[in-house]
Formats: C-alpha cells, sequence, structure tokens
C-alpha cells in the first residue's frame, strides 16, 4: 500500500466513428493504491476515512510493466493503459522492483 499523486493515465478509447484514439486524463489527485501479484488498486479517501474503488489495473500485459522515468515518476504498463504516477522516490522505486519481480 502507497500514497501517490496520479499525474497521468493514458487510457485507448474510440470515438463516436469507432476510431481507436488515446485518452489523456492529467489528474495530479492523490490515491491510495494497493499492489497485489496480479493487479494494482487505485482508491480515493472519503470523508468518514473509508476508501472508495475508483480504478483496477491489471499486470499482465509485461513481463517488466513498471519503470522509474527520468522525471523520477513510477511508469506502469496496464492493459487499461499507461499510469504515471509521483511520489516518495523510495516508494517508487520499491513499487517498480516489486512488481517487475512478480512472476519471479
Amino acid at each position: 500500500m502507497a500514497t501517490f499523486r496520479l499525474q497521468i493515465f493514458s487510457e485507448p478509447t474510440r470515438n463516436s466513428k469507432g476510431n481507436l484514439r488515446v485518452r489523456r486524463i492529467g489528474l495530479g489527485t492523490v490515491y491510495r493504491f494497493f499492489l497485489f501479484n496480479d493487479l494494482i488498486m487505485q482508491c480515493t479517501f472519503i470523508m468518514n476515512k473509508d476508501l472508495r474503488l475508483n480504478r483496477v489495473y491489471k499486470l499482465d500485459t509485461r513481463v517488466a510493466p513498471a519503470e522509474v522515468t527520468c522525471d523520477n515518476e513510477l511508469r506502469i504498463v496496464s492493459s487499461e493503459g499507461i499510469l504515471y504516477l509521483r511520489g516518495d522516490q523510495a516508494e517508487i522505486r520499491r513499487w517498480a522492483r516489486v512488481i517487475n519481480s512478480r512472476l519471479e
């Protein structure tokens, strides 16, 4: 479990004519993320200190879906899209290492 700021999320979508395009969402919102062997859950804090599930990212697209970018962001490629997270640098590096070693 870690708290990160969502920088950008890019996901493939189709427009009204059915053409494939990429939708980029740059939120800058802070979320709580939970890492499991094959997925990441993105949650939001709600007023009574409970969590609300926002999105689930599956980690099944690559053997090593996570990397730390030159901007010290965690880049994660999932079947839902590409996720960029910013937070504590030690936590970013730890998550990249854990995600990429999940199949070992």
